[in-house]
C-alpha cells in the first residue's frame, strides 16, 4: 500500500458507495483481500442478475458483502468525521450519482418503448421514489442513510472499549437478521421496503467487523472474528430450520468471507486498487450493459459466458467514463 497511486484513482477507489472514508486515511487500510472481496461480489451481483444463472441467491451473497465492508471501513478511525461534512461528502458521492443514473435509465426506458410501440406512462407508488427507474438503484439512497447510521453510532461509542461495542454490535446485527428474515417471509411489502430490510443486518455486522479489525489484535481480534462467525450461522441455521431461508443463503456466505478478508494483513498494490475501483461504476452500469445484450440477442449465451461478458463491458465502459467529466458519476 506504500506504492503511490493517482490522485483520480484514489478519488474513485475510496470515496464509492462500497468504501468510506478520504484517499489520504484509507490508503494505509485498504487490505489486498477486502479489495479482491470486492470484485468477487460484483460478479455474484451479475451472476444474481443474469437470467438462467443457476444458484442465483449464492451470487446475491456479494450484496451483504458490500454493506458489510462499507460499514466495516466508516467504523475503522479513532476520531470519526464530523457528522455534516460527512454527510456532503456522501450525498456528493451517492446521491448525486443516484439522480444522474436515474434520469439515464428512464430516458432508456422511455426509448426503448417508444422503439417497440409500448406505452410510456409511468405509475409511482408509495416509496419506490426511493428506487429510480431501475431496481438496483435502490442501493445507493440505501447506502447514504448507512453511512450517516454508522457515522453517529461511531461517534457515539468511539469511547467506549471495543469489548463492549463489539458484543452489542454482534447482538444487533443478529436481532436485525433474524426478526428482518421474519417480516420478509411473512409480510408482503412494497419496493424498497423489502431491500432495506434485506440490508439492515448489514449494518451492525459489518459495524462489528470494523471495530474488530481496526481495534484489536492477535488472539483476540481471531476470537471475536469467530463469534461473529458462530452467532450468524447460528441464527441462520435456526432460520433454515423455521423455514424462513430469504436471508439464510446470502448471509451465511458473505459473513464468512467478509471476517476471513478483514483478517488478512497484506495492504493492496496499486494495480489492485486500479482494478477494484471500477467497482462501482461497474455496478451502476452492468444492468444497462445487459439489458442491451438481451436487446441484441446475446441472451442466449451460457449464463457464466454472460456474466464474462457484461463483467468485460461494464469495465471498459467505466475505463472510458473515467476520461470524461462523466467521472464523478462512476
Amino acid at each position: 500500500m506504500s506504492t503511490l497511486v493517482s490522485s483520480e484513482t484514489k478519488q474513485s477507489s475510496f470515496s464509492s458507495m462500497f468504501e468510506a472514508g478520504s484517499a489520504a486515511d484509507s490508503n494505509k487500510f485498504m487490505i489486498a483481500n477486502v479489495e479482491r472481496l470486492r470484485i468477487l461480489a460484483i460478479l455474484g451481483i451479475i451472476w444474481f442478475h443474469t437470467e438462467g444463472a443457476f444458484g442465483r441467491s449464492i451470487g446475491y451473497a456479494g450484496l451483504p458483502v458490500f454493506i458489510m465492508i462499507f460499514c466495516a471501513l466508516s467504523s475503522r478511525k479513532s476520531s470519526p468525521d464530523d457528522f455534516v461534512p460527512f454527510a456532503k461528502k456522501k450525498a456528493r458521492r451517492l446521491l448525486k450519482p443516484w439522480l444522474f443514473w436515474s434520469i439515464v435509465y428512464a430516458v432508456c426506458i422511455v426509448l426503448k418503448r417508444l422503439i417497440f410501440g409500448e406505452s410510456i406512462s409511468v405509475h409511482i407508488a408509495g416509496f419506490s421514489i426511493l428506487v429510480g427507474p431501475r431496481s438496483h438503484l435502490w442501493y445507493l439512497p440505501f447506502s447514504f442513510v448507512c453511512g450517516l447510521i454508522v457515522n453517529l453510532v461511531h461517534r457515539r461509542t468511539a469511547r467506549l472499549s471495543s469489548t463492549v461495542t463489539i458484543p452489542l454490535s454482534i447482538a444487533a446485527g443478529i436481532l436485525c437478521l433474524f426478526f428482518c428474515s421474519l417480516t420478509m417471509s411473512s409480510i408482503r411489502l412494497p419496493v424498497p421496503i423489502p431491500q432495506w430490510l434485506f440490508g439492515l443486518p448489514g449494518i451492525p455486522l459489518g459495524f462489528a467487523v470494523g471495530r474488530v479489525s481496526f481495534s484489536l489484535q492477535g488472539r483476540l481480534r481471531r476470537k471475536y472474528c469467530l463469534a461473529i462467525v458462530l452467532a450468524v450461522e447460528g441464527v441462520c441455521l435456526l432460520l433454515f430450520c423455521l423455514g424462513y431461508i430469504y436471508l439464510v443463503i446470502p448471509y451465511s456466505i458473505a459473513i464468512v468471507l467478509v471476517c476471513v478478508a478483514f483478517m488478512s494483513s497484506r495492504y493492496s498494490d496499486a494495480q489492485l486498487l486500479k482494478f477494484s475501483s471500477l467497482v462501482y461504476g461497474i455496478y451502476l452500469v452492468h444492468p444497462l450493459v445487459g439489458s442491451l445484450l438481451y436487446t441484441a440477442g446475446i441472451g442466449a449465451l451460457n449464463p457464466i459466458l454472460m456474466v464474462c461478458v457484461v463483467f468485460l463491458i461494464s469495465s471498459v465502459t467505466i475505463l472510458i467514463l473515467r476520461k470524461t467529466p462523466l467521472r464523478q458519476f462512476v
